[in-house]
């Protein structure tokens, strides 16, 4: 702000000393007679024409070079450091580098677990308790980002890999819930398929189908078919 001030004060006293430098050169000596003005002196009269004109002192001569000498003189001054200062604020400005420059977030850490090669992935609805495992299209995001535990567990974020309720039903939903150690929420890859530890059946997609949205759900590993689970970085 103190930058554009000075600059602009520069600029104005340059326009002005150059408003003032035309003035000066343009004036001239006003003459004080006139043919119809009559001078007395000792009972006789002249003509003003008949006086001797009255110039300008050497020391009147010089005052408009000392004004436009110090106009000057304060608009470098003035110019100088408005443009010394912006020099200054724009150095001191941080410079966008790849370091300084925010980067996207990389992905949580964990895997994602994808049906098969339909490029589908397993995911929580939301990261809270109780959230249903549906199919989803498999994208790097936190609700997707399953991590096998070496307790037997497989988490997201804080909370495990769940069958509802801990029932032994086939067609119970698969859910998150807070890790308690409970064998609902133990589970192993093996062979392709994804085994409940509650009672060595398999997480399979509701009926069958393979699709966005469709549930996933305890079911026996026989019905399971050909249908596999692998783990995606």
């Amino acid at each position: 702000m103190l930058a554009w001030i000075l600059l602009s004060l520069g600029v104005l006293l340059v326009i002005a000393c150059a408003v003032v430098a035309v003035w000066f050169k343009r004036r001239a000596p006003e003459p004080t007679k006139s043919p119809a003005q009559l001078w007395t002196e000792t009972d006789r009269y002249y003509y003003a024409e008949d006086l001797p004109e009255r110039g300008l002192t050497p020391e009147e001569d010089r005052r408009p070079l000392l004004v436009l000498g110090a106009m000057a003189v304060v608009a470098v001054i003035a110019l100088a450091a408005g443009a010394t200062l912006m020099l200054r604020t724009a150095d001191d400005k941080p410079t966008a580098t790849a370091a300084s420059t925010p980067s996207a977030s990389p992905p949580p850490p964990g895997s994602r677990i994808t049906a098969g090669r339909s490029g589908l992935c397993l995911a929580a609805e939301y990261s809270g308790d109780g959230a249903p495992v549906t199919l989803r299209t498999c994208q790097a995001t936190a609700v997707q980002q399953w991590e096998p535990a070496g307790d037997g567990t497989i988490r997201l974020g804080t909370r495990c890999m769940d069958v509802a309720g801990a029932e032994t039903k086939l067609g119970t939903i698969i859910q998150l819930a807070e890790c308690n150690g409970n064998a609902a929420q133990l589970f192993r890859f093996e062979n392709g398929k994804l085994i409940s530890g509650l009672n060595g059946n398999c997480v399979d997609a509701r009926s069958g189908r393979v699709a966005a949205g469709v549930g996933a759900v305890i079911q026996r590993c026989a019905a399971v078919g050909d249908r596999t689970w692998e783990q995606l970085s």
